[in-house]
Formats: structure tokens, sequence, C-alpha cells
């Protein structure tokens, strides 16, 4: 009997056929189970794969019509393309920040991914060990972590300012086991977050003027200079 195997990807455009043909195209797995096998490769477009079967005839010559797997929804979706960083974001509505506090900071994704076996380090230009750590495990399209202020760091606008890494064995895919790629389309720097973890200091105090005599009742001017703008 001759058997078909056609099978039809969807992608960007209009869908179209990939391969197949009449004979060959099934391979014999029992009297009532027919296997077909088609490999992905690097000249297919991402995007849903579906599947036609033609031309199924039984020995006496009866038809079995074809059948499509977008008949009942059953199809597989080829995906070879390595996501990036979409975004660094801080969605915490607060834009300065001294010592001491935690700075929200979301990595946003264009597709679910998953983080495991530890965490995602982004470097800060706030100092040279300014991290924001995105702990793991977690999945999906944003994954979430913090930045802690350490006393003297300062940025203006803070922003990551380095390679992104991963913990050793961390791993950082998406449902497809592609490796996200480290690198970021959109900056934290968008958000206008400054830091500041310098604590003002008096730098000189005088009377004003400096010089001459007061008697009882007089009134001296202090004069008070700070390193910074304080309320």
């Amino acid at each position: 009997a001759d058997r078909g195997l056609r099978w039809r990807q969807s992608g960007h455009g209009t869908p179209r056929e990939q391969g197949g043909g009449d004979g060959g195209g099934l391979a014999d797995g029992g009297p009532l189970d027919w296997k077909a096998t088609y490999t992905m490769n690097n000249g297919d477009p991402d995007g849903n794969v579906w599947f036609v079967i033609y031309n199924v005839i039984d020995y006496v010559g009866w038809s079995a019509g074809s059948w499509s797997s977008t008949d009942d929804g059953k199809y597989v979706v080829y995906d070879d393309t390595a996501p990036n960083i979409d975004s660094v974001v801080s969605l915490d509505g607060i834009f300065l920040y001294k010592a001491g506090d935690s700075v929200g900071v979301t990595l946003n994704f264009l597709e679910n991914v998953t983080l495991a076996g530890g965490n995602i380090n982004l470097p800060l230009n706030a100092s040279g060990t300014a991290v924001a750590v995105i702990p793991g495990p977690q999945s999906g399209t944003q994954l979430t972590g913090s930045y802690v202020v350490a006393a003297n760091d300062e940025a203006a606008p803070l922003n990551v300012n380095g390679a992104v890494s991963l913990d050793g064995g961390a791993t950082l895919r998406d449902a497809a086991g592609n490796d996200v790629l480290l690198t970021i389309v959109t900056n934290l720097d968008a958000e206008g977050i400054t830091v500041d973890g310098v604590a003002p200091k008096i730098t000189s105090i005088a009377a004003n003027p400096i010089t001459g005599y007061y008697n009882n009742g007089d009134s001296v001017n202090i004069d008070m200079e700070l390193s910074e703008q304080v309320t």
C-alpha cells in the first residue's frame, strides 16, 4: 500500500511544505501503528510544526483519506533561537535610594525562561562591588531580584555596568533548551534611578565675619558648609 507523509510548518509568513512525499514517509510499527519521523534542522524557521498524512490505502484498495495534526490541535513548536534579556527595570516606583535600601530589579524576557542551579549576577555602576542578584530557581517572562545599597555607593542613573554572569553550575534556558544570551536590549538607566550611599559631611564651620570683637548681646553669625545639599 502507498503511504505518504507531508509536514507543513508555520512561522513567519505563509506556512510552507517542509518535505515528505509518497512512500517511505511512514515506518511500519505494526498492523495498526505507523510511525513518522522528521528531524528539524537549522534551515527551518521557528514556529508551530504540524503534520499531514495522506494517500493511505489498505491492501484491498480502500483509502483512509488524509489526516492533519491541526484537526485536533496537535502540533509541536520548533525553536532554535537563543533569547536575550529584553530589559532590566525596577518596578518599585522609587527613584532615590540611600545606604541600606533595597532596590528591586526585574529582568524581562520575550518568552518563558527558567533559571536553575544558581543566581544571575548583574554588576552595577554604583561601585566596584555593587551587584544585583536574581536568585534561582524561578521561571517565567520576568525574573526578579534585588540590590542592597552599600555605604559609599553612588550612581546617577543606576545602570548595569559590565558582563552579566551566572553562578557556576547555574543555567538560564528557554522551553526549547536554548541558553539565554546574557546581553541586555534595554538597560536599567532608562529608569532614572539615583543611588546615594554617601553620608553628607560638615566641611567647615566659621564665624562670619571671622575677625572682630563681640560683647554681651552681640550676635555671632556661624557659617557651616557641607559636602552636599541637605534639608
